[in-house]
């Protein structure tokens, strides 16, 4: 071998260790973007940008090319009239991303967290701290002043931080290897040495980086400072698709028309769709919204929305044909109803994901009726912005009745007759008055709907007894509607956490502020509009835990439309957002536009809502909700707070425009359990998308709460909501003579629209001779006939009999037998249902015997 060769040779062997370490490093470093195939890569590229307000850096042509260039590749004959082709970007801001219940993991390719604040947007001095993202804004002084001391109130802006539910979903990000491009601001925040720039630690958007990047050790080679080099990694991933017969279609007039399928098939339910073009084994999660709340809880179990795991549980990975089509077979309750939810999560191999959403209509088999009673703020109930019992929102509603399986019945009353049927009542709540029908006043009802009128028309509701039932009507599940100027910033807390009348120092007239103290006093925290958990002294929220540091801060909850409108810096008003161009202590801010937030139920079903429509006139609130929901650190989402619609505007010079789809500060429609609230009611409501949102809205109220069993007979005549008459045939009134197998026996068939929760199984019921008459159970003079509980419940929508033979010889406390009463003619027999959140419906039946002869 010559020298020549040799040389050759060991240059040959040196490139190649050159080569073999090159090829390490890169593997060690992550296998940046540059090294992903072009056939593995799944465009339109998706990020999600957030910025301290309305303001938007990224959305547009160059940064898309930008973004491109970040991860590597290489697109000829981009445009800026394509490039949403292979680049899409959403961008929201940081109080509207706390409110998004999007699964950012499955959702997007890249997650940008800036801090762009051009002019006109957040004025200097607009947030505590040094940087563009706070927990909490500048205080002003109040032109307020507590009735009783006549000390003036001050109050902090709501900032625009964000929440630790939020901040999770960003280390799920995280974990999942996927590429994060923080502002520079937060990217040195990861510890106060290493910082270059004065942050508050204590918000949680400058926690990210030291929380995720140093203290627990995360790969931060997917994550950059945007001011830097950036070469992001992709992480490829399938494209899963649900079949069409999955996705929402809607007729010409908006009303759904999706997959229908019978209660009876979910015992042994197919879902099936697509996972790329050739066969591959994944590992996939389906979940099913039970509760239509948008939000797909993580833990498997019947009691939650996790119903297939290969990822989480022993289901096995699923291996799609030849051209990516797969099934899987569910056991999925058939209790449920109307619209279903489904979202699918497959991952491959390397741990790339992505998802899916869709939904099914499971259909109903009969009309339930569904009783509601409106509280119209206004004497006149025929008057108001807006009544459930109008032609226009009728018309829309009778025509879904028969698809979601629901007849509204409504009854209205002003407040003030509302008010007058609790005088002489002593109503307590968590007590047996639930069951009195003398005292509740609201037992016949399955929801509640308080509204609607601007300032609630000066009204209250100041009845002890009426407070007390409602807050018994909330806590037994049943839904209730809170509208427009429901909750007004006329209740302040005070010191020792007990709500105080302030009064409007810049008003001449006290009504102005008078409206709603004992409304919002009430309901305020159980409605989800307490962020600091001041309202209510036996109830702290997660972002108010600590109260002594609340109240110091005098952290009020209040909305910034509130701050500004009634707020002044040094004897200034002071305005969030520079550029906005009304007069912001003259006049409410309104706007006639709202924007969807998340998807679900509330958006798709009945009626399919556009993600952007016109409203009748409306302004935000006056207290901000809470997005921190008590149990938001677990997986049950029940309690949450949904913003499904906020207030926009495409006016630049708009607060609604400048704080972008700010979901703290300004939602339209949420809904918090059993519990939903309406921002309409500033205005008379005529708007069509308004009016059909609105059909949807009480859909989900009466689907999401509890209703009140009702009770029906096939052997009866219906002579009242809960009453029926039956004649019992006789030939012979002798006590010895055996009653007719035609006519012995009562039988009854117990129905609730709501039974998912239990499958079906009533937690207690009892059928009793109702001696006095009076259709509730009086002990020592009623008489018990059969109590159903355990393994002899009563079950949703199946007959029950009643052989009155087996019970003739039962006595009164008078010496009277059933067979004597039933002789008279005066027998009653009552019959009532509990479901698990002891709300009980009634029926009673009034039996005699009658000669009835056959007819030859």
């Amino acid at each position: 071998m010559n020298k020549e060769f040799k040389k050759d040779l060991y240059k040959i062997a040196l490139l190649l260790v050159v080569i073999f370490c090159i090829s390490l490093l890169a593997i060690l470093k992550g296998n940046k973007s540059s090294t992903v195939a072009a056939d593995t890569v799944s465009y339109p590229i998706r990020v999600l940008e957030i910025e301290p307000s309305g303001a938007s850096k990224y959305n547009n042509y160059s940064s898309a090319k930008q973004i491109l260039k970040w991860f590597g590749f290489k697109v000829k004959n981009i445009k800026s009239s394509n490039y949403k082709n292979y680049v899409t970007i959403d961008s929201i801001a940081s109080n509207g991303f706390i409110g998004m219940n999007s699964d950012i993991v499955n959702d997007y390719d890249l997650v940008i967290i800036g801090d762009y604040n051009p002019k006109g947007y957040l004025a200097s001095g607009a947030l505590q701290g040094n940087g563009n993202y706070s927990p909490a804004g500048k205080f002003l002084k109040m032109n307020l002043s507590i009735e009783s001391t006549g000390e003036t109130v001050y109050a902090a802006f709501s900032g625009n931080d964000f929440t630790l539910k939020s901040l999770n979903k960003l280390m799920n990000f995280i974990d999942n290897g996927k590429p994060l491009v923080l502002a520079n601001s937060i990217y040195n925040a990861i510890n106060e040495k290493t910082s270059t720039n004065s942050c508050n630690y204590s918000v949680n958007v400058y926690k990210l980086a030291p929380y995720y990047l140093e203290k627990n050790g995360h790969n931060t080679s997917n994550i950059f400072d945007e001011t830097k080099d950036i070469s992001l990694n992709y992480i490829s991933h399938p494209e899963i698709s649900l079949d069409d017969d999955f996705k929402a279609d809607y007729d010409s007039n908006k009303i759904i028309n999706s997959k229908k399928v019978l209660a009876s098939s979910l015992s042994s339910f197919e879902i099936y769709g697509q996972i790329g073009t050739t066969s591959e084994s994944y590992d996939l999660d389906i979940y099913i919204d039970k509760n239509g709340d948008g939000i797909f809880s993580e833990i498997a179990g019947e009691e939650y929305e996790l119903y297939y795991s290969s990822t989480r549980s022993t289901d096995s990975k699923i291996t799609t044909d030849n051209k990516g089509n797969f099934r899987v077979s569910l056991a999925l309750p058939t209790e449920l109803r109307g619209y279903v939810g489904i979202k699918l999560v497959a991952t491959n191999k390397t741990g790339g994901s992505c998802q899916d959403t869709g939904c099914i209509i499971v259909s109903e088999e009969d009309v339930s009726e569904v009783k509601v009673l409106q509280i119209v703020p206004l004497d006149d109930v025929t008057t108001g912005n807006f009544l459930l019992e109008d032609e226009a929102f009728m018309e829309r509603f009778d025509a879904i009745s028969d698809l979601v399986g629901i007849d509204l019945s409504i009854d209205s009353v002003s407040v003030n007759d509302f008010v007058s049927w609790y005088d002489g009542v002593d109503y307590e709540m968590n007590g047996l008055d639930i069951y009195d029908e003398s005292k509740n006043k609201l037992y016949k009802y399955d929801m509640l709907v308080i509204g609607f009128y601007d300032n609630f028309n000066r009204e209250d509701i100041e009845s002890e007894s009426a407070l007390n039932n409602i807050e018994d009507f909330i806590n037994s599940g049943r839904a209730v509607l809170f509208s427009h100027d429901n909750f007004i910033y006329s209740a302040y807390s005070d010191v020792n956490y007990e709500n105080v009348r302030v009064l409007d120092m810049s008003s001449a007239k006290k009504s102005n502020i008078d409206t709603s103290f004992y409304l919002t006093s009430r309901f305020r925290n159980m409605a989800g509009m307490d962020r600091y958990g001041v309202s209510d002294k036996s109830v702290t929220s997660v972002a108010g835990a600590n109260k002594a540091t609340v109240f110091d801060d005098n952290y009020q909850g209040y909305t910034n439309l509130n701050l500004m409108r009634r707020g002044t810096d040094n004897g200034n008003p002071f305005k969030i957002y520079t550029n906005i161009s009304d007069e912001i202590n003259k006049s409410v801010l309104t706007t006639t536009n709202v924007r969807q937030l998340n998807k679900g139920q509330v958006t798709e079903y009945p009626y399919g809502i556009d993600e952007s429509i016109t409203v009748s006139k409306t302004h935000s609130q006056w207290f901000v909700v809470d997005l921190e929901a008590t149990n938001s650190k677990l997986i049950d989402s029940s309690k949450d707070v949904v913003v499904w619609y906020a207030l926009y505007s495409s006016d630049t010079g708009s607060y609604y425009h400048l704080s972008g789809v700010d979901a703290l500060n300004n939602y339209y429609i949420y809904s918090k359990g059993n519990i939903t609230y309406s921002g309409c009611g500033h205005s008379e409501v005529t708007k069509d998308a308004e009016l059909k949102l609105f059909v949807n809205t009480v859909v989900k109220a009466i689907k999401s709460g509890n209703s009140t069993p009702k009770i029906s007979s096939t052997t009866g005549i219906k002579t009242g909501s809960n009453s029926y008459e039956q004649a019992i045939r006789s030939n012979d009134l002798s006590y010895l003579s055996d009653l007719t197998t035609t006519t012995n026996y009562l039988r009854f068939t117990v129905t609730d629209i709501d039974m998912g929760i239990s499958n079906g199984a009533y937690s207690y019921g009892r059928a009793f001779w109702d001696v006095d008459g009076d259709g509730s159970f009086t002990e020592g003079v009623d008489v018990i006939l059969e109590e159903y509980e355990g393994d002899n419940c009563l079950r949703n929508k199946v007959e029950n009999v009643l052989d009155l033979r087996d019970y003739l010889n039962l006595t009164n406390n008078e010496g009277i037998t059933l067979y004597d009463s039933l002789t008279r003619g005066d027998l009653v027999i009552t019959i009532y249902a509990e479901d698990v959140n002891k709300t009980r419906g009634t029926t009673s039946f009034s039996l005699a015997r009658r000669d009835l002869f056959d007819l030859d």
